[in-house]
């Protein structure tokens, strides 16, 4: 592969083994790297359009790779790949064009695919417990969204960190969301807002991961001060938000 934009991913399998996705610029490909016998070897994954931004990789029980990407030209589309025995099988989830800059995967204890996504107003979970991808809306209020973090609690339900653009009368804000399930539904708690113009990217990336006691806890950065911040959920809506490093 030519060169290595900043669209990564890593995921460790169960003997340690790192395995990796990646966009090469240059041509603008989606591949795979994984370690054999201590050497890097790489694979050609997906050359359809402009395949390979926002990846995200985790291997199931089999050993088996499974990628969520996003593919942004002709139009942009979520895509998800699996390794196959003579090469990947690949697919497009949906049929819309969908905004954000990112994907987040999930593969549940049975190998369904769960993937996170960014659609216009929409924060969208697609998940395939058989042959056809189903969707749900888990939040449909803010818009222009870019980056978004799904985990699985220890009940099997569905968490996401990502972030929003909400619009006033003169201006604009961006917010750090979170999503968790509630009763049938889902509900969405706001834990940082700032003000935000089209040349900001405040807290545009955050990553989120749940706990043992299925707390989430949340890392962004903040262009607004330069800052790189911590949360954690402590209690019902009450967040301890830290600042890990303000140096810019």
């Amino acid at each position: 592969p030519g060169t290595i934009e900043s669209h990564t991913a890593i995921t460790l399998d169960h003997r340690d083994i790192p395995h990796i996705a990646f966009y090469e610029k240059n041509d603008r490909d989606l591949w795979y790297a994984t370690m054999e016998n201590g050497q890097w070897t790489t694979e050609l994954v997906d050359s359809e359009g402009w395949s390979g931004g926002g990846p995200d990789i985790l291997i199931d029980k089999f050993g088996k790779p499974h990628i969520s990407y996003l593919m942004d030209h002709p139009i942009i589309h979520v895509k998800y790949a699996v390794k196959a025995n003579n090469g990947w099988d690949v697919e497009k989830i949906g049929d819309d064009e969908i905004f954000g800059r990112a994907t987040s995967l999930v593969l549940d204890d049975q190998g369904t695919p769960h993937i996170c996504y960014l659609f216009s107003w929409n924060l969208v979970l697609g998940s395939k417990p058989a042959d056809q991808w189903e969707f749900v809306n888990m939040f449909h209020e803010m818009q222009r969204g870019r980056s978004t973090s799904l985990e699985q609690d220890s009940l099997g339900r569905f968490h996401a960190g990502h972030t929003g653009i909400s619009f006033g009368a003169t201006s604009q804000e961006l917010n750090i969301l979170y999503t968790r399930p509630e009763g049938t539904g889902w509900e969405t708690e706001i834990i940082e807002t700032f003000p935000f113009d089209d040349d900001d990217f405040v807290g545009w990336k955050e990553s989120m991961m749940l706990d043992g006691s299925d707390n989430p806890h949340m890392v962004y950065y903040a262009v607004e001060d330069q800052s790189l911040r911590y949360a954690v959920r402590e209690s019902s809506s009450n967040w301890n938000i830290e600042t890990i490093d303000d140096a810019g």
